[in-house]
């Protein structure tokens, strides 16, 4: 007989909007020491309008330096990975009890064995702590551009072109919030099918009108983890579900039954 249907996995929300909070603190404490800088200067840079002198040169250089050595600070290994480090669990133990759940429908029985996944939660913080350093350099790296731009400019009107690149740091934040975490959750539940024997799953997408086309094409189909399906025809990249970029389909796994 045909396996039957299990129930679907839930997505780790909760995971993500820890990690987004994260990223956004970051960005965020980036962003007031620009802004804060430029108001010692004696403009509000909250204001539309005003008649200050322009920036002058060395705050420039001084602004540049004090946000570089904040981001050195916010990201520091005692805080930074100990905070992956939680999202990563969060997100594993969701993964361990959804699989447990759709086990538990398809045999009735509850499942206690489970693969090792301590490496793929330790890259995970790892490549959390590159990326969230990364993307504070190339905050920092826009700042400097505008201060550069704006050499004779007024200090309010930089202060309103800095504003703007902050409006984009929550939007940022859940981006890569979303796609870091379900990269996770996928690895180590694809590792869990695995340990368990389950060769084939079926693609589920979210079924909205985000979904890429390829990915609505594979939605009900069977796979197999041994040969990952083209997610990309123009490029023939191939990837299972969650594994490319902002993917948020997911893996619904076959599980034999003992008869």
């Amino acid at each position: 007989r045909r396996p039957p249907r299990v129930p679907p996995a839930a997505v780790p929300r909760a995971a993500m909007a820890a990690y987004a909070q994260v990223v956004r603190r970051v960005l965020a404490a980036l962003d007031a020491v620009a802004l804060e800088a430029l108001a010692d200067v004696g403009v509000r840079v909250d204001a539309d309008g005003g008649g200050a002198d322009p920036l002058p040169r060395p705050l420039r250089g001084r602004l540049v330096r004090w946000m570089t050595s904040l981001l050195r600070r916010v990201t520091a290994p005692a805080v930074l990975a100990r905070e992956l480090d939680d999202v990563a669990a969060q997100t594993n133990t969701l993964s361990r009890e959804q699989w447990q759940m759709q086990a538990r429908a398809a045999l009735g029985i509850d499942l206690t064995a489970d693969p090792d996944v301590r490496p793929m939660l330790t890259d995970f913080r790892d490549q959390g702590v590159a990326l969230i350093r990364s993307m504070g350099r190339e905050k920092i790296a826009r700042v400097r551009d505008i201060l550069d731009a704006g050499a004779g400019d007024r200090v309010e009107d930089i202060a309103a072109r800095i504003r703007e690149e902050t409006q984009a740091t929550p939007a940022r934040a859940q981006l890569i919030a979303r796609d870091q975490v379900l990269k996770l959750n996928n690895s180590v539940t694809q590792a869990r099918h695995v340990a368990a024997g389950v060769t084939e799953y079926i693609w589920r997408t979210s079924r909205d009108e985000r979904v890429r086309s390829r990915h609505k094409e594979l939605e009900g189909t069977t796979q197999a983890y041994a040969e990952p399906p083209i997610v990309d025809r123009r490029t023939g990249r191939r990837a299972h579900p969650g594994g490319d970029y902002q993917c948020r389909c997911t893996a619904e796994p076959i599980i034999p039954r003992f008869d």
